[in-house]
């Protein structure tokens, strides 16, 4: 009885589509941000949220390139840059961004408790003077073109000595486009500069947010609705559906740890014996392309290899392997298929499925065989560094996979020390290669950004990360659907 009065209430839902004229426009997230402060948090919507509420001195551009946020000019002259930034940007508290604020900025990302820190640390001699504008200057190490475009936009810039609790805020405070209103465990109120409201609400079960989008509840959906659902929902009058490419990769890590895939044979077979192109056909609905490194096509340094020779022979007996995945519904779904697949080749695994922080921190502790991860906005080849480089090994970065090669990582640190493109490229090339051979982990797909969005929201473009800064721009419609 009760199942039949469960089918009432979704059908009476459906059926009850919302027309709204509210002047607050309702995003939907499928996971909870864990933290807004830009110095430590890296959960995608972490850092999403991050990007409104603060700027850097650049910010990426919607192609993978990079462009000026809060500096107004940029000066470079060999490894060295130079910013002018107006001393009329204020924070959302009235004070003004100071030198101070520019300093203790990078100091922050440059140190403990940040992931970010390795990726800093290429940052000397700097130097902040201020006269008709503050003029900020330091060094770098490191490829410039690469360093603008992946790595300081990450950089925001907070108000001195505002995380000397133990990196805790009770409010965020930067110079971007929106202030937090309100924080709960399932929605979060920004106020843009213009006094419109945005709502970010937090709903984990896909079907919910597809039935809320259907509905009108929900006036924003990026990338987080059921795909098998997008075919209905284009079919909607009051709704838009916009397909992109993405930046994105889906993979499978696997922990260098477990002495059976230390062996690259026994790695390669993994390898062979996964159908990426059925589960792309049918649990993805065709929203994706079947991924042979991390680089998405849209990237210069993305290329393709020959498939690796097919292993015959008989693998003898194979343990069983710990598969963990988050315990979002989607990732539960395609760990299944994924374990099924693997069942059905001899190799024994056993699946579970974690809240995001206990899952993270099992992976970084190295408390598993086979997980289940992506990496979001892949824009330079140098996230072979952080994914492989013995020096980004836990608790010091994010090599999760525990793997250690000298060889890559001499090529690594060639890579990340190379001014020209096309060096690097060849570099990249050999890097690739290297870890599509030794199969350290198994790029799965790229899957498409697929937006949903009511038509009362005008001027969204998508961006290829699924970021939330094209948000900045949105208007919204008086009309009535």
């Amino acid at each position: 009885m009760k199942y039949i009065y469960l089918l009432f209430i979704i059908f009476g839902l459906l059926g009850c589509q919302k027309s709204s004229n509210s002047n607050v426009i309702t995003i939907v997230m499928d996971a909870d941000p864990k933290s807004l402060n830009p110095i430590i948090t890296t959960s995608s919507f972490g850092m999403k949220l991050s990007d409104l509420l603060y700027q850097g001195l650049n910010k990426i551009g919607p192609n993978g390139g990079y462009k000026l946020d809060l500096a107004q000019k940029i000066s470079i002259s060999k490894s060295r840059l130079e910013f002018k930034i107006s001393t009329s940007h204020n924070f959302w508290d009235g004070s003004p961004v100071t030198c101070s604020d520019l300093l203790y900025s990078i100091e922050s990302f440059q140190k403990k408790p940040s992931p970010f820190k390795n990726a800093f640390k290429v940052i000397s001699n700097v130097i902040c003077t201020k006269d008709s504008h503050l003029v900020l200057g330091f060094d770098i190490s490191v490829n410039i073109d690469k360093f603008l475009r992946t790595d300081l936009p990450v950089l925001k810039i907070i108000k001195k000595d505002t995380y000397l609790n133990d990196f805790q805020e009770p409010l965020p405070l930067g110079t971007g486009s929106f202030q937090v209103q309100s924080l709960s465990h399932q929605k979060i109120i920004f106020k843009r500069k213009d006094g419109l409201l945005f709502n970010f609400e937090i709903l984990k079960d896909p079907f919910m947010r597809y039935v809320k989008t259907y509905k009108g509840d929900i006036d924003i959906a990026i990338g987080s609705l059921p795909l098998n659902k997008i075919k209905f929902l284009k079919e909607q009058k009051h709704l838009d559906v916009i397909t992109s490419p993405s930046l994105n990769t889906t993979y499978l890590l696997l922990n260098q740890k477990n002495s059976w895939l230390q062996s690259k044979k026994n790695r390669q077979y993994l390898n062979q014996i996964i159908d990426t192109k059925l589960l792309i056909q049918y649990h993805l609905s065709g929203y994706a392309i079947k991924a042979q490194s991390f680089m998405p096509p849209l990237s210069i340094f993305s290329r393709s290899f020959t498939p690796l020779t097919e292993i015959k022979e008989d693998m003898g007996q194979i343990p069983s392997l710990s598969f963990k995945t988050s315990n979002a519904k989607s990732s539960r779904e395609k760990g299944r298929l994924l374990k099924d697949q693997m069942r059905l080749a001899g190799v024994p695994v056993r699946l579970q499925s974690f809240e995001w922080g206990t899952y993270l921190k099992d992976v970084n502790k190295g408390n598993y065989d086979l997980a289940l991860l992506k990496w979001v906005g892949v824009l330079d080849p140098d996230i072979y560094r952080m994914a492989y480089h013995s020096d980004e090994i836990p608790p010091k970065g994010r090599n999760r996979s525990f793997y250690n090669n000298p060889t890559l990582d001499k090529l690594l640190d060639k890579g990340l020390a190379t001014s020209e493109n096309a060096e690097r490229k060849e570099i990249y090339n050999q890097v690739q290669k290297l870890v599509y051979d030794e199969s350290i982990s198994i790029p799965l797909w790229h899957e498409s950004l697929v937006t949903v969005k009511s038509k009362r929201i005008l001027n969204y473009v998508p961006d290829s990360r699924g970021s939330f800064l094209p948000l900045r721009d949105i208007q919204l419609s008086l009309q009535k659907d």
